[in-house]
């Protein structure tokens, strides 16, 4: 993101010319592919989504098999998500 959002883009293996609306829009607007995660950066303190490794089995306890992580540069968190 830019001012207001931050988020989480997919491009799968092999796909290309994907439009995540960079630098017209940010966040989940219509018109544009749609992160697969974002927050709004409206009440706290957000710079950027930095980094990111996915999770591999046995790594962590297995409800994070398959996770992805990252961490927000400037908000102080690491979270993980899932998407199938």
């Amino acid at each position: 993101g830019s001012t207001e959002f931050e988020e989480v883009n997919l491009a799968a293996a092999g796909q290309q010319g994907l439009n995540f609306g960079w630098p017209h829009a940010e966040g989940p607007v219509g018109g544009f592919v749609p992160p697969i995660h974002s927050y709004n950066r409206t009440g706290f303190r957000s710079v950027s989504i930095t980094g990111g490794v996915t999770s591999g089995p046995g790594v962590y306890p297995g409800h994070y098999d398959g996770a992805y992580f990252f961490a927000d540069f400037a908000a102080d968190f690491i979270d993980a998500l899932r998407y199938e």
